[in-house]
């Protein structure tokens, strides 16, 4: 596992359920908001009102997390989980 994806699936995935879920375009866009709203870091502290804030349940989420990690959209930082997207520049 990608130490970008590790943290991921740690913070979002709170309950997560055996498989990963299939994520729609439209899913990943209101994860990618809530994320962005939240200040492009996903933490501890504040990844259960992101995933709440996007509508998504837990293995969503960590679905959305991983793919964009496979995409080099994450890193890890030490405040958190670091999302690159439009609204978010690396």
């Amino acid at each position: 596992m990608s130490p970008a994806r590790a943290p991921a699936l740690a913070l979002l995935a709170l309950a997560a359920g055996p498989a990963l879920a299939q994520a729609t375009d439209e899913q990943r866009a209101a994860l990618v908001a809530a994320i962005e709203a939240a200040g492009c870091v996903v933490t501890s502290a504040n990844a259960a009102a992101i995933r709440t804030a996007a509508g998504l349940d837990a293995p969503t989420a960590e679905s959305i997390i991983t793919g964009m990690g496979a995409e080099g959209l994450t890193r890890r930082t030490e405040a958190g989980l670091r999302v690159t997207s439009p609204g978010c520049p690396g």
